[in-house]
């Protein structure tokens, strides 16, 4: 009797999807519609000098402030789906590893893309950025002066109203890589501009090596770690959307670890000595490596002499070539500057706005920068406590993740936190592995990413008590939908200690009676 083929049985008659079906397809263009959504509705700062941009027939640019929101809103969502889309699918090994960091690297390439070419997106610093470039090829100290020293002019007018009386609040390296990026660019604002992007996208590109090389030292999955670091929204969009020097900063630290745990700590020294001569948080990497620099078991007490040497060495480094460069140590009390700003969503900030008001509806008076000022203090506190804690467990729970959680509760905790602070957490998180948290970590990096709308749109809050409401009130939303998230995706809800815990508490109310045999099938 002959055997009957049926479709199933033949792989020649199996039903094939076309490619543009497949899953990996749908995740590719949904993420390449986002951003390109995003970066061709996008609006330009008033200030900003004319250039070329993006554009798509029939697209206004800048539209409506509402036609602008709904763009960035949808765009993101497409973006993130496609995102957390492909996280997945990059992570099954039906082909070798080094292949799928290839298609990853390549998506996201096609992604960046537009954002490459688009618009400043989300943020004014970069006219800022060159505007300190530009005092400084003027042989000005721009950790001294801010764009005022320039007397009007179109860097001037460009950088946003708050920089215009403050110094630098950057390190060595990057005000004279910005002075030296003015120069090339003929001193126009415009070209400046995309030359800062140029080195944002390197940054970028030289962070996403270092997490494939970090990632198969620990053993994790490359491709997924690649994804998650270097393809969430936070990168795309704030980091080279919105031209931020923090992408240098992180290129920096993720290749300083990467070094130090390929036991090359000389080099790695200098190397996280870069990271700080760009922003002053680099200085935690230096704080770990010097924790870290002997393998071998020592006392806590050695270890914190290290830790601090170490850490004084590379900043008492950073001051001599800022000396040497012609600048002074002003840009670590710049910092300063920063703290006029109160729409933001720091944790401390918000609470001594909500702070205020309850001491107002009480009768009290009292001044808001002042209560404001002392909630900062204590923020700062907690953060040094989390960050000496975190540094004296390095052995239990692993210098990445250490550092991850040190940077995160220095922004979290600090008197400012903006969505581009923190990419070099996130991207150690992702090294280390983020299976058991993936969707709530998705959730998260969404949620941060949605905290600032382009230019011409806000959510319509400004520096008062609305702003400090809304932000606990969305930080709530964010922590019940990560835990939604998680719960949909069938992954654990509560983290590994606490689920124990709580297995045990119903195990304890709900004893388990032991099945009895039938003798009749005992053996």
């Amino acid at each position: 009797m002959s055997e009957t083929i049926t479709p199933s049985a033949s792989p020649e008659l199996a039903p094939t999807r076309p490619p543009w079906a497949s899953p990996l397809a749908r995740a590719v263009a949904a993420g390449f519609v986002g951003s390109l959504a995003i970066a061709t509705t996008a609006p330009v700062w008033r200030h900003a000098n004319p250039t070329w941009r993006l554009t798509l027939p029939g697209v206004p640019h800048p539209g409506p402030a509402a036609v602008n929101a709904v763009a960035f809103i949808g765009g993101l969502l497409l973006l993130a789906y496609g995102w957390f889309r492909l996280s997945g699918l990059v992570g099954v090994a039906d082909r070798a590893e080094a292949l799928r960091v290839r298609l990853a690297a390549r998506v996201l390439a096609l992604w960046a893309l537009p954002i490459v070419l688009g618009p400043p997106l989300l943020s004014n610093d970069v006219y800022s950025y060159a505007a300190q470039g530009e005092i400084g090829s003027r042989g000005l100290d721009p950790t001294v002066v801010g764009p005022w020293a320039l007397g009007g002019g179109r860097f001037w007018r460009a950088a946003d109203d708050i920089w215009h009386y403050n110094p630098s609040p950057y390190g060595p390296l990057w005000n004279k890589l910005a002075a030296g990026l003015v120069s090339v660019t003929g001193h126009d604002p415009s070209a400046a501009v995309w030359a800062f992007r140029a080195v944002v996208v390197l940054a970028v590109v030289v962070s996403g090596w270092a997490v494939v090389r970090l990632a198969r030292r620990l053993g994790t999955d490359a491709a997924v770690a690649l994804v998650l670091a270097i393809g969430n929204p936070l990168v795309l969009l704030h980091l080279i959307g919105g031209i931020h020097n923090d992408a240098l900063m992180m290129a920096f630290l993720l290749v300083g670890l990467l070094l130090a745990r390929d036991r090359r700590r000389g080099l790695a020294f200098v190397v996280l000595c870069a990271a700080l001569a760009v922003k002053l948080p680099g200085i935690v990497g230096l704080a770990y490596l010097g924790w870290t620099w002997v393998d071998a078991p020592v006392s806590w007490l050695r270890r914190t002499v290290r830790a601090g040497l170490t850490t004084l060495v590379g900043f008492g480094l950073v001051v001599a070539v800022s000396l040497q460069l012609g600048m002074s140590a002003g840009w670590v009390t710049a910092l300063k500057g920063t703290g006029k700003v109160k729409s933001t969503y720091s944790l401390s900030t918000l609470s001594g706005l909500i702070a205020t008001s309850w001491l107002e509806w009480l009768h009290f008076s009292v001044d808001k920068d002042t209560v404001v000022d002392v909630f900062r203090s204590v923020g700062m506190l907690a953060a040094v406590t989390v960050s000496w804690m975190l540094l004296t467990r390095t052995r239990r729970v692993g210098v990445e993740v250490a550092v991850a959680c040190t940077l995160a509760a220095t922004m979290v905790l600090g008197p400012v936190l903006w969505p581009w602070y923190l990419p070099p957490a996130l991207a150690l998180l992702a090294v280390v592995g983020t299976d058991r948290i993936r969707p709530a970590f998705a959730v998260w990096c969404v949620a941060l990413s949605l905290t600032v709308f382009p230019t011409s749109t806000g959510l319509g809050f400004d520096e008062g008590l609305a702003l400090a409401y809304f932000g606990f009130f969305a930080a709530a939303v964010v922590v019940a939908a990560s835990l939604a998230a998680q719960w949909w995706c069938r992954q654990p809800v509560l983290p590994a200690p606490l689920l124990a815990r709580w297995t045990a508490w119903r195990a304890r109310r709900r004893p388990v009676t032991p099945a009895t045999t039938d003798p009749t099938f005992a053996h």
